[in-house]
C-alpha cells in the first residue's frame, strides 16, 4: 500500500523571512560572497519594514475614520 506524501512545510509571515535569510546566508559563506552581505541587510530590512505596514494597513480605514 502506498503511503501518504510527506506534507509541505508551511512559513508564515516572519518565519519565512527568518529561514530565507539564513538560508541566504548559508550561500554567501559557501561561495565565498560575503561583500554582498551589507546589501543583503538592507533588502532585509525593506523586507521586514514592508512585512510590518502590510500587518497594520487592514486597521488604518478605522485610524482614518476617527479623524
Amino acid at each position: 500500500m502506498n503511503s501518504p506524501a510527506p506534507r509541505r512545510r508551511w512559513f508564515t509571515g516572519l518565519g519565512l523571512i527568518w529561514t530565507t535569510t539564513s538560508r541566504t546566508f548559508e550561500a554567501f559563506h559557501d561561495h565565498d560572497l560575503g561583500s554582498l552581505t551589507p546589501l543583503f541587510f538592507v533588502l532585509l530590512l525593506f523586507a521586514v519594514v514592508l512585512y510590518l505596514i502590510n500587518a497594520v494597513a487592514p486597521i488604518a480605514p478605522f485610524v482614518y475614520s476617527l479623524i
